[in-house]
C-alpha cells in the first residue's frame, strides 16, 4: 500500500473504530453504520481495481435460509486489519466459519469475494487475532491447515479453530437446519501441538508441571469445560511462568 494512502487513511480508520466503539442509540448505532460504510468505500476506491489485495473467487454465499449465519459473531462486514502479502489493509469483511474463507466487497462494492486464504498471513477481528498456520507447521492429525484464533502468545501458545456446521433434522416431515459453531483447542510445546479438551488433556500437555498447574487451576477456581478460553490460556500463562 502507498505510504499516503497508509497516512491518509490512518485517520479515517481511527475514527471508525472510535465511533463504532461508543455507540449507545440504535438511530446512532445506524447512522454510524453508514458513515463506516461510506468511509470504508473511499478508501477501497483509493487503493483502485489493480491492487492484489483485491482479488479471489466470488462469494456466492449459501442457498439454504437455515437458523443462524456461517460467520463469526456477526453476519455483517466487520472492520478488520489484514496482513496480506506482508503488508497490512484496513478493510470489511466476514469471516466464514463453514469454509474458513475471508469474505471482502470488491473495489467498487458490486459484489462479494472470498480472499485467497493462502496469501493471508494474520487478521485481527475486533480484538480477535487470527493466524494462518499452513501444512507445514503442523504435527498433529487433528489440525488441519487454516485460519486459528491466538489467545496467548508467549513460550507455550494457544489456539482455538472455531468452525461451524450445518446440522439438519427431519420432524413430523420438516426440515430444520442450523448451523452450530464447534471450537478445538490446543497448546503449542516446541514443534508439538496437544489437542485440549478437558481439564485432564490440558494438565496431560503440560505433563512436567501437573501438581503445580492442577493446584492453581483449583485455586483459581478454573474449569476447561466451563471456561474453555480463559482456562486454556490463564493455564499456559503460568506454566510459562513457573517452568522459566
Amino acid at each position: 500500500m502507498p505510504k499516503l494512502h497508509s497516512a491518509c487513511f490512518l485517520l479515517i480508520f481511527e475514527f471508525i473504530f472510535n465511533i463504532n466503539g461508543y455507540a449507545q442509540q440504535s438511530s446512532a448505532e445506524k447512522s454510524n453504520l453508514r458513515m463506516t460504510d461510506s468511509l470504508v468505500a473511499l478508501y477501497r476506491n483509493s487503493i483502485a481495481q489493480g491492487n492484489r489485495f483485491y482479488n479471489g473467487s466470488e462469494y456466492m454465499g449459501y442457498v439454504m435460509r437455515p437458523k443462524g449465519h456461517p460467520f463469526f459473531e456477526s453476519d455483517r462486514m466487520q472492520l478488520a486489519q489484514i496482513s496480506h502479502e506482508g503488508v497490512m489493509y484496513t478493510d470489511s469483511i466476514q469471516y466464514d466459519l463453514v469454509d474458513d474463507a475471508i469474505i471482502v466487497k470488491s473495489y467498487d462494492g458490486n459484489y462479494n469475494f472470498r480472499m485467497v486464504k493462502e496469501k493471508i498471513r494474520s487478521f485481527k477481528l475486533r480484538d480477535h487475532l487470527f493466524v494462518r498456520l499452513g501444512a507445514s507447521t503442523d504435527t498433529t492429525d487433528e489440525m488441519s491447515p487454516g485460519f486459528y484464533e491466538q489467545l496467548y502468545n508467549g513460550k507455550s501458545p494457544v489456539y482455538v479453530r472455531h468452525r461451524k456446521q450445518l446440522n439438519t433434522t427431519t420432524f413430523q416431515s420438516e426440515v430444520y437446519s442450523e448451523y452450530v459453531q464447534y471450537d478445538a483447542y490446543f497448546v503449542r510445546k516446541g514443534n508439538e501441538y496437544y489437542h485440549v479438551f478437558s481439564n485432564k488433556t490440558l494438565l496431560d500437555a503440560f505433563s512436567e508441571k501437573k501438581g503445580e498447574l492442577r493446584k492453581f487451576l483449583r485455586e483459581q477456581r478454573l474449569d476447561f469445560k466451563k471456561e474453555p478460553s480463559n482456562t486454556t490460556r490463564k493455564a499456559a500463562e503460568y506454566f510459562d511462568q513457573i517452568n522459566k
